[in-house]
């Protein structure tokens, strides 16, 4: 009776947790919209005027595509948000793994410090049922994590992205070199991710990962790697499309 009464409140802890996130979400998408179309009007207006005056300095293009790509991410994610606040269900598809793995590598090297080294093992090309901008978000926060992981080490720290598949299933896995953390830390991170394993922060990155593992059936392994570092693994039940 004890055990069921624990397992019961660890439900309900969730469900409101949830509830929480949605109630922040929403709140966050609604602020986020306006601001987010202001820098999107801006970088059109700033790409017009760069052709109408016939600029050819190749870094400003440059510069001005990477905004316009970032601000379409950012407003795909505050659709996706204010979906998750309305409790709303997007509609699923096959979809390639290497390719989401790719766009969050894309990202997460504009968000890291340029010295970290961020490699990419994206030979095996399975195809998940998923929404394509979750399964990027998971990536990419497995990637941020691992990123703050390194940083102390700065140019000596390092990433490695990879994909492998069975004939059932579709592993995506993130390994890093940085310190060892403690077995308390890593116990939490298996218990559930209930807890953050920064002293400072809310463990919000390792919530995202878990939410998103636990919608699409996923397993999420860690393993501490010698002398030091640290493997997650998602195995995703993989899909077989035959009009693909």
């Amino acid at each position: 009776m004890s055990e069921i009464a624990k397992k019961r409140l660890k439900r309900l802890t969730q469900l409101e947790k949830r509830g929480m996130v949605s109630q922040i979400s929403s709140v966050l998408a609604h602020e986020l919209k306006q601001p987010i179309s202001s820098v999107a009007n801006y970088a059109k207006g700033l790409s017009k005027y760069l052709s109408k005056t016939n600029n050819s300095d190749e870094i400003l293009h440059e510069a001005v595509r990477e905004i316009d790509r970032g601000i379409r991410r950012a407003g795909d994610i505050v659709e996706k948000v204010r979906s998750y606040s309305k409790s709303s269900k997007d509609p699923l598809s096959v979809i390639s793994l290497k390719d989401c793995a790719q766009r969050a590598i894309d990202s997460i090297k504009a968000f890291a410090p340029s010295q970290l080294q961020i490699f990419a093992d994206l030979n095996s090309n399975p195809e998940i049922e998923a929404d394509p901008l979750e399964i990027e978000l998971l990536i990419f926060n497995l990637l941020k994590n691992a990123a703050e992981a390194v940083e102390p080490l700065g140019k000596n720290g390092s990433i490695i992205c990879a994909i492998e598949e069975s004939e059932t299933q579709a592993i995506l896995s993130v390994k890093d070199n940085g310190p060892r953390i403690s077995s308390e830390k890593l116990e939490k991170m298996k218990s559930a991710l209930q807890e953050s394993v920064k002293p400072d922060g809310l463990g919000l990155g390792l919530s995202i990962i878990l939410a998103i593992a636990e919608k699409y059936r996923a397993k999420i392994d860690f393993e501490q790697l010698e002398p030091q570092g640290l493997q997650i693994s998602i195995t995703f039940p993989e899909q077989k499309n035959e009009n693909l």
